[in-house]
């Protein structure tokens, strides 16, 4: 695992338990009370779309570097020219990203599965378009 998959796995986790969690060691308190004043149902709201939206931040930060990997890894194909130690760079690129994506994707996927348990309603839900990496070998990677 790369230092940067690491800051953002670690962020991601920080996440997913900041706010209510943070403050008080009862999983408890961060579970959705829309029976809650007004003003408290809001401020629970807003602190789960930031964790939503930064959680699909990573997803789509992680997609455009394994996009970037996957353009070196195939322009370094055509021109055959890298070698040795730049050739391995590249190749430790596009795998460091792929795995990126899966971290960043597993990190969405639990912060989704914590929301559900909090009791999170349904339309706080930011609508989820995934844009799977593609698999190894169907676009002429490795």
């Amino acid at each position: 695992m790369s230092v940067r998959s690491s800051v953002i796995a670690a962020s991601l986790l920080a996440l997913l338990f900041a706010g209510d969690v943070a403050a008080t060691p009862d999983a408890a308190a961060d579970r959705v009370d829309l029976g809650a004043p007004e003003a408290q149902v809001a401020a629970q709201r807003e602190r789960w779309l930031a964790r939503f939206s930064a959680a699909r931040s990573a997803v789509v930060d992680a997609h455009v570097r394994y996009v970037e990997a996957l353009d070196a890894y195939r322009h370094m194909r055509y021109r055959d020219r890298e070698r040795g130690e730049e050739k391995v760079a590249v190749m430790n690129e596009l795998a460091a990203a792929e795995a990126e994506v899966g971290e960043a994707e597993a990190a969405m996927d639990a912060l989704l599965a914590a929301a559900r348990h909090a009791g999170v309603p349904p339309g706080w839900y930011p609508e989820r378009t995934r844009t799977p990496a593609a698999p190894r070998g169907a676009d002429g990677g490795p």
